[in-house]
């Protein structure tokens, strides 16, 4: 049977680091696995991507030495919405390559996702223009056996550690979503802030453990977030 394991959280929160050595740890014991980057292909939204640039509503602007995309168009509800639909396409996909192709082809054991579709989730609800009956279809897609660990950190630390991330208000709006989102579904959750071997060892030990402890009932979300 397949463990599937999901490292999410903000930017700056480790997922990548702490993907790669977890992935490391399985293969020294002899364990097949392999990574996968979570976050679903841009198959069906990437035109629309390309719409927003050329149109203005996607805008690259510089902070000092930094340079980041200003998306203009996240406050547009139409076009937020469309969006997401768009990336609910691209994430049936996604799980239907990740969790019945992927996995048999290379006969794997663990499948380690550095970051998930949960990440869309997350940014839609950065809008308040999104609608929430396509956020409660993403999270109805999200497969029961995932082991979601969520990497926690300050959103000061995060905008210091990644260049590209400069909004601290808006990290932080990011970071409580992911909290939320982590105590209402039970997952894990690290404090990435403490050192590197602290909190890889912490993930392995979560990673480890032979039964799902998270309670990963994907009730619905609204507004209120009862």
């Amino acid at each position: 049977m397949v463990t599937y394991i999901a490292l999410v959280g903000i930017d700056g929160s480790g997922k990548t680091t702490h993907s790669r050595i977890l992935s490391y740890f399985f293969k020294k014991h002899r364990v097949r696995v392999r990574t996968l980057y979570g976050r679903a292909p841009f198959f069906f939204s990437l035109p629309l991507l390309g719409l927003f640039r050329i149109s203005g509503l996607t805008t690259v602007q510089k902070f000092g030495s930094r340079k980041t995309y200003v998306a203009t168009w996240r406050e547009i509800a139409p076009l937020v919405n469309l969006w997401l639909l768009l990336r609910l396409f691209d994430s049936v996909l996604f799980i239907l390559f990740a969790f019945y192709i992927f996995p048999f082809i290379f006969r794997l054991q663990k499948v380690v996702f550095d970051r998930f579709i949960i990440d869309d989730i997350v940014d839609s609800l950065i809008s308040n223009k999104v609608n929430f009956s396509f956020v409660n279809i993403f999270i109805s897609l999200i497969p029961r056996k995932v082991r979601f660990i969520l990497l926690d950190v300050n959103e000061s630390l995060s905008v210091r550690r990644k260049s590209d991330t400069w909004d601290t208000l808006r990290t932080k709006r990011m970071r409580l979503i992911y909290l939320l989102l982590a105590s209402k579904f039970g997952w894990y959750i690290v404090n990435s802030s403490s050192s590197l071997v602290k909190t890889s060892r912490r993930i392995v030990k979560i990673a480890c453990s032979p039964s799902l402890a998270s309670n990963n009932h994907y009730a619905k979300i609204n507004m209120h977030g009862d």
